[in-house]
């Protein structure tokens, strides 16, 4: 999950925001905002860049 924290600690960063990992399985990341997705890695697979999790989260905000 190196990459999850990475992202993690991003928003934090960035946004000011807390938030929590959750393990899953088959490879799918997702960023959560009040229980909406505002992000899902389900079509592009992999762990994405830190700036594509922040814009996604700024457009939803």
């Amino acid at each position: 999950m190196p990459g999850a924290t990475r992202v993690a600690a991003a928003i934090e960063r960035e946004l000011g925001m807390e938030s929590e990992l959750v393990g899953g399985g088959g490879g799918i990341f997702e960023v959560r905002l009040d229980g909406d997705t505002a992000f899902t890695n389900n079509r592009m697979g992999g762990i994405p860049s830190d700036e594509t999790v922040l814009s996604a989260l700024r457009a939803v905000l």
